[in-house]
């Protein structure tokens, strides 16, 4: 994924809610499977503490320590269930469903909070299915062959911790970012950061964590959502086809 550029906007909004020490609207807080300490470090945010010491900044031994370290819980090495919700900024606020269950369950929805029209994939022991509503939820799903279903999980990367891990690896080092690591305040959940914004500003590339391999916030560019909840545990229901969803024949991928 490559952010369109020059539209800071939206994310910058995303991370002013975040530093400010509040939540979007309709937040319900989260449930994270690790406590993390309510202070902020390598900086100031409302409703944090500084820590007495520093935590490195810049591209050199120390600040790819402090990478590292981020990158560590961002993309553990144990695979965990859960599902997330997100609220997205900018214009069109939208809300997200991210939900995963080890080995091979997975669900991703996409839903206009205005509009009500959605897209859903689900993929489960049956196969990979794209479902789609017009709103009122009226669900028509396909089957999915391999290719088809390779080209809808590029439209969700964007929610997954392996894509930033990635990103982050490459771009940290190419745009001689300065790092800061930090926590937030347990009344925004209490998610570890890593703050990669531009020399002389805060908040503006973010991306948190919410619970190991879990997104809980990204900035960057045109790109901004939010964690809105977390369940540790999601219903089987989920990795479903939504309930009176109307089955259509095989997409295999050909015009």
């Amino acid at each position: 994924m490559s952010p369109s550029t020059g539209h800071r906007g939206a994310a910058a909004a995303a991370a002013a809610v975040l530093l400010g020490g509040l939540c979007l609207a309709g937040c319900t807080g989260v449930t994270a499977s690790k406590k993390v300490t309510p202070t902020v470090t390598g900086g100031t945010a409302a409703g944090g503490t500084a820590a007495d010491s520093p935590v490195p900044r810049g591209t050199g031994p120390a600040g790819r320590a402090a990478v590292d370290s981020f990158l560590a819980e961002l993309q553990p090495g144990t695979a965990a269930p859960f599902e997330a919700q997100y609220l997205t900024t900018g214009r069109t606020s939208r809300k997200i469903v991210y939900a995963v269950r080890p080995p091979g369950e997975l669900m991703f929805q996409d839903t206009g909070l205005l509009s009500g029209r959605g897209r859903e994939i689900v993929v489960n022991g049956s196969g990979e299915y794209l479902c789609v509503t017009p709103g009122h939820r009226r669900w028509t799903c396909q089957r999915l062959d391999r290719a088809s279903a390779a080209a809808q999980h590029k439209t969700f990367d964007v929610y997954t911790p392996a894509h930033w891990a990635a990103f982050l690896k490459a771009y940290v080092p190419a745009a001689g970012a300065k790092v800061t690591t930090f926590t937030t305040s347990a009344d925004v959940a209490g998610m570890t950061c890593l703050d990669f914004s531009p020399p002389g500003t805060h908040g503006i590339d973010v991306v948190c964590v919410a619970a190991p391999g879990v997104l809980g916030l990204v900035t960057f560019h045109a790109t901004g959502f939010m964690i809105e909840s977390l369940d540790p545990s999601p219903p089987a229901l989920l990795f479903g086809l939504p309930p009176g969803a109307k089955l259509t024949g095989l997409n295999t991928g050909q015009k």
